[in-house]
């Protein structure tokens, strides 16, 4: 066991890429990968029992099994959407949230700054209304709060994972208790609230989750590009263009 998780380690810090030669576009549930980890770790595993590294290190020591020792109690189609589930929210939570909050308070910043400048609203690029500057940069910030909430919102099911599933949901050939185990284990190391699915026959066969997440992420890339536009359009010039925002040359 000792052994197991130090390879596991090993492999986190990325001492082991070059190991890992299979694309990501796979038949299936991405069997190949799965046993590509199952593999790789059995290989590093052993090489530590056998070099004297782990504690467990005995003279007719048994050499661990990709299949039987390291994928044990678990299946490329509970173990792929839970490797999924977990990325995604990392990146959500320690990337992509953050960045949408420095944008929106910058974009607050300027709305205070600009409240009593004022512009042309337009509509079809026809001169409609005054607007204060203000008013337009609130806009931006409304639909980036609106986008975030989106994926806030879809995240709480991404925490589900489907692990123990094994198969086809049933658990078959897994402890009991193993899906909750790991489940909470990851949850405890990540500090993130991941829980077990409370469907994992629909989590193992579908996703329907992942699928609402990037509704999400095309909500806020629709926001994005609409707000580079705008300022794009606003910025243009400066002889012949717009020229309302005076933007930086590059």
């Amino acid at each position: 066991m000792q052994a197991i998780v130090k390879a596991c380690d090993e492999v986190l810090a990325g001492s082991f890429n070059e190991q890992f030669p299979l694309r990501v576009w796979q038949t299936g549930s991405g069997t190949q990968t799965n046993m590509n980890v199952n593999e790789v770790l059995a290989t590093i595993a052993n090489q530590l029992s056998q070099s004297g590294d782990t504690d467990n290190t005995h003279c007719n020591v048994e050499l661990l099994h990709p299949n039987d020792h390291i994928n044990r109690s678990q299946s490329s189609n509970d173990v792929f959407p839970t490797a999924m589930h977990i990325v995604v929210s990392q990146w959500t939570e320690r990337k992509l949230l953050p960045a949408i909050n420095v944008l929106q308070q910058q974009l607050r910043l300027k709305q205070g700054e600009f409240t009593r400048e004022y512009s042309v609203a337009r509509t079809h690029l026809m001169d409609a209304i005054p607007i204060d500057a203000g008013a337009l940069l609130s806009a931006f910030d409304s639909q980036l709060e609106l986008s975030k909430v989106a994926i806030t919102d879809s995240l709480q099911y991404v925490y589900r994972l489907a692990i123990g599933g094994t198969a086809v949901g049933s658990g078959a050939n897994a402890p009991k208790a193993f899906g909750k185990m790991v489940t909470h284990q990851v949850a405890e190391r990540l500090q993130l609230p991941f829980t077990q699915d409370e469907n994992l026959y629909a989590a193992v066969s579908g996703e329907d989750v992942m699928i609402r997440y990037s509704g999400a992420l095309k909500q806020l890339a629709s926001a994005l590009l609409k707000i580079a536009n705008d300022f794009r359009l606003l910025g243009s010039g400066p002889r012949c263009g717009l020229n309302e925002w005076k933007l930086p040359a590059n």
